[in-house]
């Protein structure tokens, strides 16, 4: 079979490359398709050469080869039409672009769709602004459509913004990382579990002679000492921490710092001002700040995880690595796995607890992620290769 991956931001690829490679190996046919906004943010095409993919169908070359400029004009003056009331609360030039990208990805997809006819798209989720459009173009042409679930699922996140109730409309599969997962989707018959396949490959290592030695390099490689204890701070987004963040941070730092432990500040890949942040604590010889797309080589480092509500929490609990919930200010954790067994909190500035702290069971995994045994890319090779894809 002939299946599509759509890239999208660098995140996209991280977590789809291991099944698109999986599926290769099986001996299905594999494409790329991108495209890019308007205004040229987070081009896809920056980072494709650093994962050796020098193939790809860009959306918009279809454009220039099949397209009508007056169909893409059409789209967006009907698009734009129905976009005006949001111009009250959105920026004229936002609404705008947006209503020019989606019109422009509406015939530049279905163009693409149209000549290379796969009999899959895959993307990594389809509450994306790129991705409901291209979903939308496969299923008007039936052709089946397969997204990953991209990480913790959140209750505000259903109660603000409907992500997961309207995030299967036009997906036909969506592999979640586990039972549980399904009763946040409107859809649960749409959900196959097979677990976190972007993790697979360091489940694997996890259980190999030569982790501690790969962890070991990596550390080294980060500027530590091979006998530092090397603890990682990863809060979510700074606008979404509750409670004062600069206060956490500076406390966190202060407190390794006194103990001499090494410290890896891992911000959100989206984090702007990661520069004022390294300002902050550029005197202290033991902390290093990040904010790569992709945390796994980070985390093999880390011996235990501070965070807050955050995916990265479920992926340490995956390689052992012990998580501690910060509430410095007394704000209460969001769906706190601390309340399910899965965490230690951390309450005010008690930060010794994080050495005192007893040992957690390792039930919550059992429990919530079963499948997270480094298999999750053959049970979606084997899922596809099984099921028929001929609507």
């Amino acid at each position: 079979m002939k299946i599509a991956f759509f890239l999208g931001r660098i995140h996209h690829a991280i977590k789809l490359l291991p099944v698109a490679l999986g599926l290769q190996e099986a001996g299905h046919t594999i494409e790329f398709v991108i495209t890019d906004n308007s205004v040229n943010i987070d081009p896809t095409t920056d980072y494709l050469g650093k994962f050796g993919i020098t193939e790809f169908h860009h959306a918009k070359d279809y454009l220039v080869q099949y397209g009508d400029p007056h169909e893409v004009d059409a789209i967006f003056d009907n698009a734009l039409s129905i976009a005006q009331g949001a111009m009250s609360y959105v920026a004229p030039f936002w609404v705008i672009s947006a209503c020019y990208d989606a019109a422009m990805d509406l015939v530049g997809f279905g163009h693409y769709l149209d000549n290379s006819r796969p009999n899959i798209v895959f993307a990594l989720h389809e509450n994306n602004f790129f991705v409901k459009t291209l979903f939308y173009s496969a299923q008007e042409r039936n052709i089946k459509t397969c997204s990953l679930m991209e990480g913790m699922i959140l209750a505000r996140e259903e109660s603000t913004l409907k992500k997961y109730s309207t995030g299967t409309k036009y997906t036909d599969v969506l592999f979640s990382w586990s039972e549980y997962d399904k009763q946040y989707y409107a859809d649960p018959d749409k959900i196959m579990p097979v677990g976190p396949s972007h993790f697979d490959d360091w489940i694997n290592l996890k259980h190999e002679d030569t982790f501690e030695s790969t962890k070991l390099k990596l550390k080294v490689q980060m500027g530590f000492r091979p006998d530092d204890e090397v603890i990682m701070f990863a809060p979510p987004r700074l606008d979404l921490y509750r409670g004062d963040p600069s206060k956490a941070i500076m406390a966190i730092v202060n407190w390794a710092n006194l103990k001499r432990i090494g410290l890896i500040l891992k911000l959100h890949p989206f984090q702007h001002g990661i520069e004022q942040v390294t300002e902050m604590v550029k005197q202290f010889d033991k902390v290093r700040v990040s904010n790569d797309a992709d945390p796994m080589p980070l985390l093999v480092v880390a011996d235990k995880l501070i965070t807050q509500t955050s995916t990265i929490a479920l992926e340490a609990l995956v390689l052992g690595i012990p998580v501690y919930e910060l509430d410095m200010d007394y704000f209460g954790i969001e769906q706190g796995l601390h309340k399910q067994g899965g965490a230690h909190l951390i309450s005010g500035d008690n930060l010794d607890y994080i050495i005192d702290a007893p040992e957690i069971s390792d039930d919550f995994i059992k429990n919530r992620l079963p499948l997270a045994d480094g298999q999750s890319v053959k049970r979606i090779v084997d899922y596809i290769g099984a099921t028929q894809w001929v609507k």
